[in-house]
């Protein structure tokens, strides 16, 4: 059974969004590094050299900048779950829908 051209471009379109979350990690995971190291600055004493700080600042930044990713992975995984379910319930009303398609009876022109 080969999925109907909506269903295939809306998982298409999710999939995209997902895969273009990937490119947002490092500017947002930089904007909240830089607020935590603020927020850790303003907290420390002045004689402090800030190391750990920084390394904490980073740590916790990228994982709130990963969580938008995480975010855009689990809207993926829904959305296939719930084509693959639809789809199931519609081979079970129609099993023939669920005949696997002979590629070789399929008149391909490309002219």
């Amino acid at each position: 059974m080969k999925l109907p051209n909506k269903t295939f471009y809306e998982l298409e379109s999710v999939r995209q969004q997902y895969v273009g979350s990937f490119e947002s990690i490092p500017y947002q995971g930089g904007f909240f590094a830089l607020i935590f190291f603020v927020g850790f600055a303003i907290k420390s004493p002045i004689s402090s050299k800030l190391y750990k700080e920084t390394v904490l600042s980073l740590l916790m930044g990228g994982l709130c900048g990963s969580a938008f990713t995480i975010c855009k992975r689990d809207q993926y995984h829904k959305k296939v779950s719930s084509v693959y379910w639809d789809m199931k319930h519609q081979i079970d009303e129609n099993p023939k829908l669920g005949k696997i398609d002979d590629e070789r009876e399929v008149v391909k022109n490309f002219g």
